[in-house]
């Protein structure tokens, strides 16, 4: 089972930055592909692997490894095929006003 705890809310940083971090087990399905106009995503990985599908182009990333997505760029990750879950920090900057983000970008519930 997928889990997301919020770390810094819109309302703790003034606007300035949502940041999540999450747990998605092995095998867990891709995220739909995103496209956050006016948004900068940025993904660090913590613990596994994560492939991220950039515009296109397969992005994977390891323990120790962050990448940034430009605003308005189309995106989506998944746990690595073949490797065991993947903790990783996912923040958005900046904050989207929308409260509903997390369930929107994750299809989950957020838990504080």
């Amino acid at each position: 089972m997928s889990q997301l705890v919020v770390l810094e809310s819109a309302a703790d940083t003034g606007g300035e930055f949502v940041e999540v971090e999450a747990l998605f087990p092995a095998g867990a399905p891709a995220s739909p592909e995103r496209l956050l106009s006016g948004h900068e995503v940025r993904i660090e990985v913590l613990e596994g692997r994560l492939d991220l599908v950039v515009n296109g182009s397969r992005r994977p990333l390891r323990a120790g490894e962050a990448l940034t997505v430009a605003p308005g760029t189309p995106h989506r990750l998944s746990v690595a095929e073949g490797t065991g879950p993947a903790r990783f920090l996912w923040r958005v900057r900046p904050a989207p006003a929308d409260d509903g983000l997390l369930e929107k970008v994750f299809g989950l519930a957020a838990k504080d």
